[in-house]
């Protein structure tokens, strides 16, 4: 891959000597590493946070006099003035400072994570190597994390063997919703965004929801500019084996009447044709991206306002030779290269393909009043998802599959700082959800029509001892279905489906020297069928696979009432615990593994179908019980 790269500001004047790192460690006023804290260079420069043993690393600067500062949540802020010459090292001591406290607390670019948490973070210079790539592209640079390709452009994250609904998305804040029903649905993210990407493996972000079974990806924008000026930058990156050629940049800035007030406006542009094997080309394999975003934010001294708006939309083409019209077609697309269908390299774009747009709007504010903090945010997003089959005469460019997804989340959240040693953190999410099909594609939905009314309540308690810091929560969830749909036999069928169930999670961190941590969680975790794996039915052609749910009868296909059908949720009992080490010259990051889950949901090979769209092997939904174990080791 050939990348190039235009930055502003201190970014033009990078040259061979801006090889500098500025590292150290911040602690509390009673010698304890401070997990979370930013460290940021002023007044635009980079910046990043404290891993959980209080650690921070700056690459890549240039020789000169900077400003730094570190902020923590409760403690009064440290300035100091840097004169960088060589690689440098800092310690820093914060105090408390109830003032300080209202001035940074509700910062929505915080990681959302937890001293006791089993995590990795992705930032400064690795993750301007994977500029260009797919978000789980780019995440599998992580120790534990892997990706399912179904597609040049199709990458999803993979954390511990679980991927899809198991693994939680939080884009700047907001819980991801998509049409997440397959492993070839890619989060609808632009990686652009991010000044840094967080994987934490276990569940202590319960507070987002009981189903990450998984665990946690966070995307966290850069903080707004608080300080007057303007900058941005400008990102040009093109790849010789697909020809793609992708531009990205932004431009922010703070108000020099409105002290507090700072905005920045985002976008990207992605062009590739079709991938190439050594061989041979692989047709119909380009893609097309477009997404924006605008952001602004209004702080003062105990209150603020935040608000966030984006567009992602993409244009995937699926491999002309997966798609089959028969049992020869079928045996050619696993066995032949090249394979049918091949033709000369091209940007064009044919069916089958997918056409995918997501736009999210979040609206976040807070109140400080002193220990406690007050928080309210509202999001909404819309997903749209068409599947383009090979299809003949009219129905060409009519979708095979389309589906309108409306999600509105409403979180209210507390938290007090009772003292140094003792934090509590309640709330309550709310979810209303709708999905609709696309009128006109003449096919039986894949997936029914329904609507998703959901409330959680968690609680949880954080407590700091001399050496140690421990972590236990409850969350208590209701969730109903009203769904609508038609059968093989295009008979209409309702149903109104309930779930409820409880989880929590235990944690604890024990500092190791000045430099060494070990972290230990236990967590309980549930996810309900969500209703592809309940009701899915046909072919999912960017698949190339026919599905069925577990609702449908294996001998009738017909539709099973739930309440019948003996489908449980899944269970899942996680033990993760990791050491991580950071010393001058080693970095040394291991973690094991244990996730126990009863009634695991899973796609069963059953032979191989045909219908009037072709042939192909078909899959239906089943239940077991599976235990994923494994090891994690980073060595830097």
């Amino acid at each position: 891959m050939l990348v190039f790269s235009f930055w502003s500001l201190l970014s033009l004047a990078q040259n061979a000597q801006c090889t500098l790192t500025l590292s150290g460690t911040v602690y509390d006023n009673e010698n304890q590493p401070l997990a979370g804290a930013t460290v940021v260079v002023l007044p635009n420069g980079p910046g990043t946070t404290t891993n959980n043993r209080g650690r921070f690393e700056l690459k890549n600067l240039c020789e000169g006099v900077y400003q730094i500062e570190v902020r923590f949540v409760g403690f009064g802020s440290y300035r100091e003035e840097i004169r960088l010459g060589q690689n440098t090292q800092l310690a820093v001591s914060l105090e408390p400072d109830e003032t300080a406290l209202q001035e940074v607390v509700v910062e929505d670019h915080a990681p959302h994570v937890e001293a006791t948490s089993t995590f990795n973070r992705l930032s400064g210079h690795e993750l301007q190597e994977t500029m260009g790539k797919p978000l789980g592209e780019a995440l599998r640079q992580l120790a534990g994390v892997n990706t399912i390709q179904t597609g040049p452009a199709i990458f999803k994250p993979v954390i511990h063997g679980l991927h899809s609904n198991r693994v939680l998305i939080l884009n700047n804040g907001i819980r991801q919703e998509g049409q997440n029903w397959g492993a070839e649905h890619a989060p609808e993210v632009d990686p652009f965004i991010a000044s840094n990407l967080v994987v934490i493996k276990d569940a202590a972000a319960i507070k987002y929801g009981s189903d990450a079974l998984g665990g946690v990806v966070l995307v966290n924008p850069a903080e707004l500019p608080r300080d007057p000026g303007l900058g941005g930058q400008l990102h040009l990156i093109g790849a010789s084996n697909n020809g793609s050629m992708i531009t990205s940049g932004f431009v922010e800035g703070g108000s020099k009447k409105w002290k507090g007030l700072g905005w920045r406006a985002q976008g990207s542009i992605k062009k590739a044709g079709d991938s190439c094997a050594p061989e041979y080309v692989l047709s119909n394999t380009g893609f097309e991206e477009q997404s924006f975003s605008l952001a602004a934010a209004y702080h003062k001294a105990n209150r603020g306002i935040d608000v966030f708006v984006s567009h992602f939309n993409t244009n995937i083409g699926i491999l002309r030779g997966s798609a089959t019209g028969n049992a020869e077609d079928l045996a050619n697309a696993m066995e032949r290269e090249p394979p049918q269908q091949t033709m000369p390299f091209t940007y064009d774009i044919k069916p089958p393909r997918q056409d995918v747009q997501h736009t999210l709007f979040k609206l976040n504010a807070h109140q400080t009043a002193g220990k406690n903090d007050y928080r309210l945010q509202y999001g909404f997003q819309l997903n749209v998802r068409s599947e383009f089959d090979q299809r003949r005469g009219s129905l060409v460019e009519i979708p095979a599959l389309g589906f309108r997804l409306f999600t509105h989340t409403l979180d209210l959240e507390w938290q007090r700082q009772h003292h140094t040693r003792f934090q509590s953190n309640w709330g309550i999410n709310v979810m209303h959800q709708v999905n609709e099909k696309i009128d006109g594609t003449q096919t039986i939905p894949f997936i029914p029509n329904f609507t998703h009314n959901a409330i959680g309540l968690f609680a949880l308690e954080k407590f700091t001892l001399t050496h140690w810091t421990v972590e236990a929560g409850l969350r208590a969830d209701l969730r109903n279905y009203d769904v609508a749909g038609f059968d093989f036999q295009n008979q209409l069928y309702r149903s109104e489906i309930h779930f409820q169930n409880i989880s929590g999670t235990v944690s604890a961190q024990r500092i190791v020297g000045k430099r060494g941590s070990f972290t230990s969680s236990l967590s309980s975790a549930w996810r309900p069928a969500n209703l592809a794996e309940l009701y899915s039915i046909g072919t999912h052609q960017s698949a190339a696979a026919i599905e069925y749910g577990l609702l449908l009868d294996e001998e009738t296909t017909q539709v099973v009432p739930f309440e019948n059908s003996g489908v449980k949720p899944e269970q899942a009992l996680k033990w993760v615990s990791g050491f991580t080490y950071t010393g001058n010259r080693l970095t040394l990051d291991v973690a094991a593994y244990l996730n126990y889950i009863r009634h695991f949901i899973y796609l069963r090979p059953r032979g191989v179908t045909s219908s009037l769209r072709g042939v192909y092997p078909y899959f239906r939904y089943t239940q077991t019980n599976a235990s994923f174990a494994g090891a994690d080791l980073s060595v830097g």
